[in-house]
């Protein structure tokens, strides 16, 4: 690996004049005997970080810069841990995904610590301490181990849940129509009538579509659209919904009522109901890294096929599955709207007094028992699709750089 100071590289032709000025903004030393060295990728990096900043002013503001992090972790290549801020200084995190295929760019900024550090030295400390967590293998346990789950019965959506580390995003809205529900075979409500063992095909119930949903499961490429890992979600109503998750090239885990099975995409899409609506899931941070979540998928999958994975509408239905293996987390939101109590409520963790504990008590929970799921971990590892993440760093992954005293994220 080749290291070299920002002087050596612009004279290699390998960093251009703007990128070099750029960098020396951003605290790169530019001086011909500048003991600091960089492999090229990680000062790339560190412009192209600078460009995004430039491009979204709106969302990032314009904050006094003290220092900037840039690392990469499991779950995304394009971290960014800022310390601002001038005589008090906080700590902000940017959660940033390149535009890929039909998906545009994302970029979360999220307050981890606000003003209340009076010294740099002791922001850089928070920074760094942030920084461990989001590398670990629960990152979103970044900001605290204690966090509640509230939960506002009103609405089912999960991103009313989680507002700030899942988004969600309408990939199909509109209206099905049907005559009457004879035309509609595998129209089910949500926790009564779902006794059967039966999940519907495509191939024999497509002719029973509306055109435009027809037309959205046979056109669409999901890949497009989707990414490995999202949680996906049909809806047809309050009473009507299913949850899967996708693993790319249009297959789909999905927990039914002949308990947990793959299929493709368009299969899920009419599996148990008449959807008028799909919605994608997207973890921004994510809740367990993903090599763990793919682990815990097989190791459902193989339980089922052993006999120990027993589907139930009120306590193991596809919303527990999904929440347990991407989130860590044992519910489901549909039936805590149906329980008799309405309005704000927190939701109790499993007994669980922090997120963190409830995500290791779900772990243990899928792990106990001796079933081998690396056979399924390569098979579904087999479905995912690339997806454009960003520059990859060298070294330790990482550039730390101290800005110069008149640079502003905004600016």
């Amino acid at each position: 690996m080749t290291r070299k100071n920002l002087y050596n590289w612009y004279n290699n032709n390998d960093i251009s004049y703007n990128e070099k000025n750029m960098l020396n903004k951003l605290g790169v030393d530019d001086s011909s005997y500048s003991s600091n060295t960089y492999p090229l990728a990680n000062l790339k990096k560190l412009y192209h970080a600078d460009v995004i900043f430039q491009s979204n002013k709106w969302s990032i503001g314009n904050d006094k810069a003290q220092t900037l992090i840039l690392f990469s972790a499991e779950w995304n290549k394009d971290l960014v841990l800022v310390v601002h801020g001038d005589g008090s200084y906080g700590v902000k995190l940017l959660v940033y995904e390149m535009p890929s295929r039909n998906m545009s760019e994302l970029l979360k900024v999220l307050n981890v610590s606000d003003s209340s550090y009076y010294s740099v030295s002791n922001a850089n400390s928070r920074a760094y301490e942030v920084e461990g967590r989001l590398k670990g293998d629960k990152p979103i346990i970044y900001k605290s181990v204690y966090r509640t789950l509230n939960y506002p019965s009103s609405s089912y959506h999960m991103n009313t849940v989680f507002s700030d580390e899942v988004e969600q995003r309408n990939l199909w809205t509109g209206s099905v129509p049907y005559t009457s529900y004879s035309d509609m075979p595998f129209k089910k409500k949500f926790l009564e009538g779902f006794s059967s063992d039966r999940t519907y095909k495509y191939s024999n119930v497509s002719h029973l579509l509306a055109s435009s949903y027809d037309n959205f499961l046979k056109y669409t490429d999901p890949d497009s659209i989707i990414k490995p890992l999202d949680i996906i979600k049909t809806t047809g109503g309050v009473d009507d919904i299913h949850s899967g998750i996708y693993l790319g090239s249009g297959r789909v885990y999905h927990n039914a009522s002949g308990g947990i099975k793959l299929d493709d995409w368009k299969d899920f899409g009419v599996a148990v109901g008449h959807p008028n609506q799909m919605v994608r899931y997207h973890s921004i941070i994510s809740f367990k890294n993903p090599s763990k979540i793919v682990e815990h998928i097989a190791r459902c999958a193989e339980k089922q096929e052993n006999g120990s994975w027993n589907f139930h509408i009120a306590n193991n239905n596809c919303e527990h599955f999904v929440n347990k293996c991407v989130l860590g987390i044992d519910f489901s939101e549909h039936v805590e709207i149906k329980k008799p109590s309405k309005g704000y409520a927190q939701k109790q963790l499993n007994g669980s007094p922090t997120l963190e504990s409830e995500i290791n008590q779900t772990s243990y929970s899928i792990e106990s028992g001796s079933y081998s799921p690396w056979n399924k971990v390569s098979q579904i590892n087999s479905y995912k699709t690339y997806h454009d993440e960003g520059i990859n760093m060298e070294a330790e992954a990482r550039i730390e750089v101290r800005p110069q005293s008149w640079y502003k994220m905004g600016d």
